[in-house]
């Protein structure tokens, strides 16, 4: 009953131990790999939409957007460009993609991919949306590059890549901007957490369980043998059996570490107890003989002396009564009396 409390507990906590480390590392690296996946997913998905938004720049004619927004009317031109951008969008799984002119009140729209009847018109004007749009008002008027932006507006949740239309002089005369669906980076997150969950949870019950594996064998089973040899040496010595070396049933423990030195101290420790035992016993029988010829020492000397009372029974007028007790098994001490006639009587104490 000792011996499986031990191992339970023993083995239970190392178990115990192992999984919660194997947990938390497991929940780390999960972590881990999904906040790196997310800013690398943003990123890849950022530089795709801003290339795609490029390639639609260089489908636009710079000239031709300050004279569509002065006329007003489409040509064919116009529309074999929009055709090209509906094209990029549609090939790319984009959500729309638009081209405005941008003043110092807001966007006049050129071009709407958007095929259904919400589409912005040629002409149709558009204030600065509030946020991350006015704040780079500045650099939308001086045509330079616009950061990503991610927005939730009317449209949905979109990660917008805004890049200028400029001529070969470096003049800017609008905008493309091209709008993807944040839905699809965390549909692709949720499927990336997923894979590495289950990925992870494999790799990490498969190495807890070997980690339990090998602390049972190099650990929790040498441990348990050492304590049934030493329980079976204590259970023989309460049962009053022969004692035996019960480290002598065990083969040798070369683990080269502290389980080994544990084998070997334990096993000092018996062949001190055996020998103390051997000191024991020897002590013993001596002390057992000595101890029998003092009490026949013990014996002698007390028949030396007197010892039957009253010891002059026809004697009624004084009487008489003596005892030695030595300090140890034997002594020194004597004593003797004896009437010397009769009106003497002599007493001897030495």
């Amino acid at each position: 009953m000792q011996k499986f409390s031990i191992r339970r507990s023993l083995g239970a906590k190392m178990t115990l131990a192992i999984t919660l480390i194997a947990l938390i590392i497991g929940g780390t690296a999960i972590a881990f790999s999904y906040a790196t996946y997310e800013q690398s997913l943003r990123e890849q998905l950022g530089d795709t939409t801003t290339n795609l938004a490029r390639t639609m720049a260089e489908l636009v004619d710079p000239y031709s957007i300050d004279r569509y927004l002065e006329t007003g009317e489409k040509d064919a031109e116009y529309e074999r460009t929009l055709a090209l951008l509906r094209d990029v969008q549609r090939n790319n799984e984009l959500v729309y993609a638009v081209v405005t002119k941008p003043t110092e009140r807001g966007f006049y729209y050129v071009y709407d991919t958007d095929t259904s009847g919400e589409a912005f018109q040629l002409g149709d004007f558009q204030e600065f949306y509030p946020g991350d749009f006015l704040d780079n008002k500045p650099n939308f008027l001086a045509g330079n590059d616009i950061p990503l932006i991610i927005t939730n507006y009317e449209f949905g949740w979109l990660l917008s890549a805004i890049v200028p239309i400029k001529d070969e002089h470096g003049v800017m005369h609008g905008y493309v901007d091209v709008d993807m669906s944040m839905n699809e980076i965390t549909r692709m997150q949720q499927v990336f957490l997923r894979r590495i969950i289950i990925l992870l949870a494999s790799l990490v019950v498969v190495l807890a369980a070997a980690a339990i594996y090998i602390s049972q064998r190099m650990i929790v089973q040498p441990i348990n043998s050492l304590s049934e040899a030493t329980g079976n040496f204590v259970r023989r010595r309460q049962e009053g059996s022969s004692l035996e070396r019960a480290l002598t049933e065990l083969s040798h423990m070369d683990t080269g570490d502290e389980v080994e030195r544990l084998y070997k101290s334990i096993r000092q420790m018996e062949s001190d107890i055996f020998d103390y035992i051997d000191d024991l016993t020897y002590v013993t029988a001596e002390k057992e003989r000595i101890g029998a010829e003092l009490s026949v020492a013990k014996t002698i000397q007390a028949s030396m002396l007197p010892c039957i009372f009253p010891p002059f029974p026809d004697r009624h007028e004084f009487d008489i009564y003596a005892t030695m007790t030595p300090a140890k098994e034997v002594g020194g001490d004597f004593y003797d009396f004896f009437l010397i006639d009769d009106d003497h009587l002599a007493m001897t104490i030495a």
